[in-house]
């Protein structure tokens, strides 16, 4: 098995420097949508699209009262 320093290094040696690196990792949940409680929902919404999640979305959203 190749260690990831090698490998690193190879990659900077024949592509050069990283300029930006994006994760790209989530969650996910084992139901279906009709199994899935909304609090779950909510939970992997706000874990893989943090700014976006229904509900806190909305609440930052909202204008403020005059």
């Amino acid at each position: 098995m190749r260690r990831f320093p090698t490998w690193a290094d190879e990659v900077a040696r024949d592509l050069g420097a990283i300029h930006i690196v994006i994760n790209n990792a989530g969650i996910s949940l084992g139901a279906t949508i009709e199994d899935t409680r909304y609090e779950d929902f909510e939970w992997l919404m706000g874990i893989n699209y943090p700014d976006t999640s229904s509900r806190q979305s909305q609440q930052a959203q909202a204008p403020a009262a005059p």
